[in-house]
């Protein structure tokens, strides 16, 4: 079932155009807001090894780059919340409580 959510605010340029499928597969959204974390730390670890400090003036342009794929990321891992959250909702009602959940107290294994 498609269900179009919109990526966060700071993905938008100022007015909401952008979506994304909040219905997909928790998979796939963990999938793809994955690649977005790694493109960051990839381009961050990239920019950590550059060392010529005189040509500064593109790291508001990496920076920004960041923010937004952060930004996407952000609002897919939001959505796989939401499926986890069901999930296990669902297990409540099915079991009565959480299967494997913790309950504060000390486990005697």
């Amino acid at each position: 079932m498609v269900k179009l959510e919109l990526l966060p605010a700071d993905s938008q340029s100022g007015c909401e155009v952008l979506y994304f499928d909040a219905g997909a597969r928790p998979t796939d959204l963990w999938e793809c807001a994955n690649r977005r974390l790694v493109a960051v730390r990839e381009l961050l670890e990239t920019l950590s090894e550059y060392r010529n400090a005189a040509n500064l003036d593109g790291l508001p342009v990496v920076a920004d780059a960041c923010s937004l794929l952060m930004s996407d990321a952000q609002g897919m891992m939001n959505a796989l919340f939401t499926h986890l959250r069901d999930y296990e909702l669902s297990k409540i009602g099915e079991y009565g409580k959480i299967p494997g959940a913790t309950t504060g107290e000390p486990r005697h294994d």
